[in-house]
């Protein structure tokens, strides 16, 4: 069985966070004095919220912890942001060697850094979520490593849009799956499969083999405000193009589509490069299609508050079949950005 990730299903975002934020609340714990519990940096209120938490964390100590992060970037020092950084865990950073080739700048931008140097570190956390600096820019735990940032300036800047015989790509049309999980376990019990890490991570292989009906399948939650169908591959003729819907910035590329009078449901994405077509056809071995183009994309959705949009990146490739049809297939999916992982 595939390990499930709790997090909340974007479909159902909204009465989750209501939920969330009320059980999150700081309860004032009777007959305690956190006046007494002070320290350099960190208030009453820091230690109070800490013993919400059971105290897994010490408020100074994290408090540290993250003026020391920001003076490893102050002093552009890679030997000491990397004592930070568990490559091995922290799969979107990119390896040291490749820094040190490159350079500080080339991996950092002036913006990711100033975010991460004008926010003073707080002596708490954001709720379950973790520590963060640079509102997300980065994100460390209580031991002092950091698990995720935003830093990706390694990669050639390029238009964020994917052109397809003169068509705009849009959000709406790339099949991921979502940070739940729930859609590719509603597609893998529909085709009768175990629903586990390799169709997460690989889902080319089973494109043609398990897979065999590109056309969606009906969506459980159509009738609580979902989509009516689930895709894991798209006929670019079932995509939608109408331009009002896509906003292209320098950066994204961004679908919005309403749920309600209050709410917006998005999807985001922004190419990263082209992948070679060799590649791309060895990622799908059992379709009968040829791969005309490939890109690496980092796409997500928006999971509210704090943790903004959710973003994994994929392998998509665009095939073409005998009978002149074009799918538009994820190919391979990971938590990285590192080229080497995408033929194991």
């Amino acid at each position: 069985m595939r390990t499930t990730r709790t997090l909340p299903s974007s479909l159902r975002l909204f009465g989750q966070f209501l939920l969330l934020g009320f059980f999150l609340t700081p309860v004032m714990a009777v007959g305690q004095n956190f006046e007494e519990n002070v320290s350099d940096n960190c208030s009453p209120d820091d230690y109070e919220y800490a013993d919400f938490w059971d105290n897994y964390y010490d408020p100074e100590a994290v408090f540290e912890i993250g003026k020391n992060i920001q003076q490893a970037f102050r002093d552009r020092d890679l030997d000491k942001i990397y004592s930070f950084i568990n490559e091995n865990e922290n799969r979107l950073a990119p390896r040291k060697e490749v820094v040190l080739e490159n350079g500080f700048s080339a991996a950092f931008d002036d913006e990711f850094v100033a975010a991460v140097l004008d926010e003073r570190p707080s002596c708490r956390p954001v709720g379950w979520r973790g520590f963060m600096l640079g509102n997300g820019e980065i994100w460390f735990t209580s031991e002092g490593f950091i698990v995720r940032w935003g830093a990706n300036s390694l990669f050639p800047k390029q238009d964020p849009l994917w052109v397809h015989e003169g068509k705009k790509i849009s959000p709406e049309c790339l099949p991921y799956e979502w940070w739940s999980g729930d859609n590719f376990e509603a597609i893998a019990e529909h085709f009768s499969f175990n629903d586990d890490d390799v169709f997460s991570r690989s889902t080319g292989q089973f494109i043609g083999r398990e897979i065999t009906d590109f056309e969606g399948i009906d969506s459980p939650w159509s009738e609580f405000g979902g989509p009516d169908k689930l895709y894991v591959v798209r006929d670019l003729d079932s995509c939608s193009y109408d331009e009002e819907d896509i906003q292209v910035s320098d950066s994204s590329v961004t679908y919005t589509i309403p749920v309600d009078s209050n709410a917006r449901y998005l999807i985001k994405y922004r190419i990263v490069d082209s992948i070679s077509i060799e590649y791309c056809q060895a990622l799908a071995p059992n379709f009968n299609g040829r791969c005309v183009s490939s890109k690496r994309i980092i796409i997500g959705d928006w999971q509210g508050g704090s943790r903004g949009f959710t973003d994994t990146t994929y392998v998509y490739g665009i095939f073409e079949t005998e009978d002149k049809k074009s799918y538009l297939l994820p190919l391979k999916s990971w938590f990285g950005t590192h080229e080497g992982e995408l033929v194991e």
